[in-house]
């Protein structure tokens, strides 16, 4: 079971169809959206508008899933009360999967406050005790929210937030704060449902017509343009909006098993060679750590009999044994550039990278920029590639270096999910 951190799920539908391939209705789907918001009796009448609409946009898009809406002015502590509410029984998420912050190193040390925020969600994960998932889209992103107000298609008169809530009120007051709510005149709370419907009323993107049972699984992947798309920014967004919607035909998943985490790893590429997903019969490719040279093909036969025992058949099996080498000094070059921009200074701002951190994990650093280029090296042309997590440390590891080597490992890469399961064993085996 999912718990997929969406914000307005109509402003990032490539992350919500990318989720849904993997369930596909077989298990339990929940978009959570934290509203920035105190909670009073204004904000629970949004949260009920924004439930039917969120509804009523996942039967729309034939998504199978499950709104869950919070509101509270912080959304680490959103994004928590999410993960211990959410489901009921056993029917609990325990995979909390959040899209990847594109940009985000442009603002430097000034955007600091935001990677906390972002980094307490993942250290909060790990620490419920649930897999945590990152998932990258290249390097397009997911949220179109100012890509939809840009356009003519756009229905929100004022500025909105990355949720598509209207805050144009409260930008504009310095003595009015967020964490009162939106009158009902300005709210806006839907905005982004109508823009995405807009968009495709305009005829943009073809409706999907009723169909048979047997035709359904056809037509979710069909793509048909009503009319020819003039405009290059039209058609880029229709392709976004699309991505994780149109099969890859002869399609190759890319699996890095650099650590044993429960079999998650190798769980999450099987589901989406499944039918009925968007990658369905792709060629699966795994690469694991190895020995030296000599113990290579003894390794090789141990983790291909491992996999058989899983039913799991990758039509390529690597194992790496130069993952221990230095990395090159072009891109330790090229790190030290990217965190200078987030070195600490004298404020002592938590989040920044000290010159004591880049010492103490000195190793890992190198670790990853390695991972990274072997990853530039053999995994450029895949559809999608599946990549072990790092392990967070609260007080220990600075977020933005622990994003720093996100980023190195995942940049210039065909999508990316970075996966961590908590060892809790996923795949079953028969001697």
């Amino acid at each position: 079971q999912i718990l997929l951190l969406t914000g307005n799920p109509a402003a990032r539908p490539a992350l919500v169809d990318f989720a849904n391939n993997i369930l596909r209705g077989r298990s339990l789907l929940t978009c959570g959206y934290v509203i920035p918001f105190k909670p009073n009796s204004r904000t629970y009448m949004m949260t009920d508008k924004v439930d039917r609409q969120m509804c009523e946009w996942f039967t729309n898009r034939q998504i199978y899933a499950y709104p869950s809406i919070v509101a509270n002015e912080d959304l680490a502590d959103g994004a928590t009360t999410l993960l211990q509410a959410t489901g009921v029984g056993k029917m609990r998420p325990n995979i909390l999967m959040v899209g990847f912050k594109t940009k985000w190193e442009q603002r430097g040390g000034s955007n600091i406050d935001n990677l906390n925020t972002f980094y307490e969600i993942i250290l909060n994960g790990f620490e419920k005790n649930v897999g945590v998932a990152i998932f990258r889209n290249s390097d397009i992103g997911f949220d179109l929210t100012e890509r939809l107000k840009k356009g003519k298609h756009s229905t929100t008169g004022s500025e909105a937030d990355e949720n598509g809530i209207d805050l144009d009120p409260y930008l504009q007051s310095n003595s009015t704060q967020t964490s009162q709510p939106p009158s009902r005149k300005t709210s806006k709370v839907g905005g982004l449902f109508r823009n995405v419907a807009s968009f495709v009323r305009a005829g943009h993107l073809s409706e999907v017509p009723e169909t048979n049972d047997d035709d359904k699984t056809k037509n979710r992947f069909q793509l048909v343009p009503k009319h020819s798309v003039k405009d290059l920014q039209e058609s880029e967004l229709i392709a976004q909006l699309e991505r994780f919607r149109t099969r890859v035909q002869k399609g190759t998943i890319d699996v890095w098993w650099l650590k044993d985490d429960g079999g998650l790893t190798l769980l999450l590429p099987f589901l989406l060679q499944l039918p009925g997903a968007y990658l369905e019969g792709a060629r699966l490719r795994v690469f694991v750590p190895g020995g030296t040279n000599d113990r290579l093909a003894n390794d090789q036969k141990h983790m291909a009999a491992l996999l058989k025992k899983f039913r799991i058949a990758p039509t390529d099996l690597h194992v790496i044994s130069t993952l221990g080498k230095a990395p090159s000094r072009e891109i330790m070059s090229e790190f030290d550039r990217f965190v200078s921009i987030f070195k600490q200074d004298e404020s002592g701002q938590v989040g920044l990278i000290r010159e004591e951190d880049l010492q103490t994990f000195q190793s890992k650093t190198n670790r990853y920029l390695r991972i990274g280029e072997l990853l530039q090296e053999n995994s450029r042309e895949a559809d999608l590639v599946i990549l072990t997590l790092p392990i967070p440390r609260r007080s220990a590891i600075p977020s933005a270096l622990y994003m720093s080597w996100l980023e190195m490992m995942s940049r210039n890469l065909p999508p990316t999910l970075f996966i961590r399961g908590n060892r809790s064993s996923v795949l079953s085996y028969f001697d």
